[in-house]
């Protein structure tokens, strides 16, 4: 169910190949955007996290808490951050709302619910407070 939105790159290449020639410029525009699109963000919002501090809320939670990396300055400018914990998967991003840390300053938090495949992977491999990495 997951990999059947991939489909819609068959789709565009048929009607490369079966529509008029100003197809190009219907699917070829929009599709370098979003290439260029994804490999800045890729490339260059792209941070290592070494010390995220993750532990357990309640029976279906877990609370993520870093440090701002440098590059973000004095504060985030976005409210919300695109995750992937290698060690549960290196092909999925996840986007989680952030928090400012209460306790902490220039620190984030994220409170993530077991709801998914996913995030119930992520509570059940979090036994303790533990620290891991994260992009």
């Amino acid at each position: 169910r997951k990999g059947l939105h991939y489909l819609a790159v068959v789709w565009a290449m048929a009607l490369l190949w079966h529509a008029p020639s100003r197809i190009y410029y219907l699917i070829g525009i929009p599709a370098l955007i979003y290439a260029v699109d994804y490999f800045f963000g890729f490339f260059m919002r792209n941070t290592l996290i070494e010390n995220a501090h993750f532990e357990r809320y309640g029976e279906n939670g877990v609370a993520l808490h870093f440090k701002n990396p440098d590059k973000w300055g004095d504060k985030p400018k976005t409210s919300y951050v695109y995750i992937m914990c290698p060690w549960i998967s290196k092909n999925q991003w996840h986007a989680f709302t952030m928090f400012p840390e209460p306790t902490k300053e220039n620190h984030t938090m994220l409170c993530i619910g077991a709801s998914g495949d996913w995030t119930k992977e992520l509570h059940d491999k979090i036994k303790v407070p533990s620290f891991k990495s994260l992009y």
